[in-house]
């Protein structure tokens, strides 16, 4: 799988984790929030890092018992059958384009402070240059997101500091004007925002020694990303009344400016774009390789794993990303976008989590991950539970993603997935035990 084939240690891990996840989340995403929350959106950050507890302790098992390219895919495959991972591949492949799509609409407002441009033209010059950088490999380039990654961490820490100054407690009153209803409503939108602490999974063959570090890099990136959103936000809700920012499609820039001048605001302006590019990349890197993995199970052509005989990237799923991003940006709206891909990842992250009591209480012989999750079976149960309620809190978008995924899924299984693939997932191998029905012969 090409250049960087187990090659990635732990800190590469976090850092390819936290790329993923400091992005629009932060820099685009809290100006939706608060128009649904309000100040509270600080608490949504910290219940959907909870509600996603779950999903990532158990992606890191069910990762170390099979450290391969596809990542909830090939879980969620392997456990339920052929006609469950390819919805699931296609969900999961749309919810990480999504994500990136959101990023790519981050960057068109962000890079505006500067340039007269057209906000469409400017996102999608950036996406092509993004889908010919992961062509190239994303590796030639590895550590300049490392430079750029730093570069903003300690931007948005020193500017939650410098901004305490000028918080007002009054400013978070009323705490929640949406109720409870629209703190769990922007729980379910935000979700996105940590979709990249699992998306290492993905290219779990690319990583070295997966079974120590995945889950530490799963836990560590989320634990680190969860206090600064949190922190931010607060900041944020503190600094502005909540009227003020909601809608704000560049919320960090207009704390900066507002805070530091024109320049600290330009400042900003340039580590935002930067950062929504990483995102964006890192976004289309694992977003490329759920086609990549179905093809190779023969879910999908055989075309989708050809990889380039100079740069041994797949190529055809490359760019097969970018068109989908394209027409995600062409014809959805940014709250949409936001609010589909949380729904799609919440169902797969409940997959997941069943996923890995399916497994092991089958007791099947192949499954003997290296790590395996704390408070088994009690924190996967409860994040099914809190993964439904979130989608129930979504509401009809929720409903909309589920079937926009599972009718072309299941007829995609019908017409050619079926005649391509045999193998069973567990719970098909094992069906019905017919040394317990009556008239079964007697064993020998």
């Amino acid at each position: 799988m090409g250049a960087l084939e187990r090659r990635l240690g732990l800190f590469a891990v976090v850092m390819i984790c936290i790329s993923s996840m400091i992005g629009s989340g932060i820099f685009v995403l809290p100006g939706v929030g608060f128009a649904i929350t309000g100040p509270s959106l600080f608490l949504a950050f910290i219940l959907s890092a909870i509600c996603i507890l779950p999903a990532s302790v158990s992606q890191a098992e069910l990762a170390t018992a099979m450290p391969t390219s596809g990542g909830t895919y090939i879980y969620i495959e392997r456990t339920f059958g052929p006609l469950a991972g390819t919805v699931a591949g296609l969900g999961l492949f749309l919810s990480i384009l999504l994500k990136a799509s959101f990023s790519l609409v981050g960057i068109g407002t962000y890079f505006s402070v500067f340039s007269n441009f057209d906000l469409m033209t400017t996102k999608i010059t950036f996406l092509f240059c993004i889908v010919l950088l992961n062509i190239f490999g994303v590796g030639k380039v590895s550590k300049l997101l490392t430079i750029i990654l730093f570069i903003t961490v300690f931007f948005l820490i020193g500017l939650t500091i410098v901004a305490i100054p000028h918080w007002q407690l009054t400013n978070l009153t009323p705490l929640m004007p949406g109720g409870f209803e629209g703190l769990a409503s922007a729980t379910g939108l935000v979700f996105v925002s940590f979709a990249g602490v699992t998306k290492i999974a993905a290219i779990a063959e690319e990583v070295r020694a997966p079974e120590k570090n995945i889950p530490r890099g799963i836990l560590l990136s989320l634990f680190f990303v969860t206090i600064i959103y949190a922190s931010l936000s607060l900041i944020m809700a503190g600094v502005y009344n909540f009227k003020e920012i909601s809608g704000e499609m560049r919320p960090v820039y207009k704390l900066a400016l507002d805070i530091g001048g024109s320049f600290a605001g330009a400042v900003a302006a340039v580590i935002a774009t930067l950062t929504l590019v990483n995102t964006a990349n890192a976004g289309i890197l694992a977003g490329s390789r759920f086609p990549f993995a179905m093809s190779r199970d023969k879910l999908i052509p055989a075309f989708f794993r050809r990889l380039n005989r100079k740069f041994m990237t797949p190529i055809i799923s490359i760019i097969l990303s970018g068109i989908v991003i394209l027409v995600v940006l062409l014809t959805i709206d940014v709250t949409k976008i936001a609010k589909l891909a949380s729904a799609f990842m919440i169902v797969g992250y409940i997959g997941v989590n069943i996923s890995v009591i399916v497994l092991r209480e089958s007791r099947a012989q192949w499954y003997q991950p290296k790590y395996k999750s704390f408070l088994y079976p009690s924190l996967q149960i409860f994040g099914i539970i809190s993964g439904a309620l979130l989608l129930v809190a979504m509401g009809k978008i929720a409903f909309f993603a589920i079937l926009s995924i599972a009718i072309p899924g299941v007829l995609l299984y019908l017409f050619y997935s079926r005649k391509k693939t045999t193998r069973k997932g567990v719970m098909g191998i094992r069906g019905r035990r017919i040394d317990l029905l009556k008239d079964a012969p007697a064993p020998p």
